[in-house]
């Protein structure tokens, strides 16, 4: 088992990516993502993509808020795994507002729908906010674009 102190030396390092995520619902296809990013990045770039997914570095009596800022502040893109109950979880909204507003990193947020709804305006092009409910409303001055779109 890797120490507390080993841990956090490696959170002093870039990360690629942070996945935000609803504990629990969202574990295992967080794992899932995060070990295939990893491993098929290296076919195609020569190296594992480093991605920072906070189960791996929670341990008792660790600051989580701390931790969770400083790997946010080191990453280049958030993956967010949406869904109704990461939409709600307090962790995940707080996540994001780091992300969004104390970073300034809105265009760097990918977003992957594992439950419930992310619905498009197509005539505005943008998200429809009153029928999505896998994303939190307060992204929505975040995200007045569609941030991906195929025609």
């Amino acid at each position: 088992m890797t120490s507390p102190t080993a841990k956090a030396e490696r959170i002093r390092d870039r990360y690629d990516a942070f996945l935000s995520y609803k504990h629990g619902s969202g574990s295992g296809f967080a794992l899932l993502l995060q070990r295939s990013i990893q491993r098929h990045a290296k076919v195609f770039i020569s190296r594992s993509r480093r991605v920072f997914r906070d189960e791996d570095y929670i341990s008792a009596g660790s600051d989580l808020p701390e931790t969770i800022l400083t790997a946010l502040d080191r990453s280049g893109f958030l993956i967010l795994l949406a869904s109704p109950e990461a939409a709600r979880s307090q962790w995940v909204q707080s996540e994001l507002k780091s992300w969004c507003e104390e970073l300034g990193r809105a265009r760097q947020l990918i977003i992957i729908v594992t439950d419930g709804t992310l619905s498009v305006d197509a005539a505005r092009r943008t998200i429809d906010w009153d029928t999505t409910s896998a994303l939190p409303r307060s992204l929505e001055r975040h995200l007045d674009y569609l941030p991906c779109m195929s025609t």
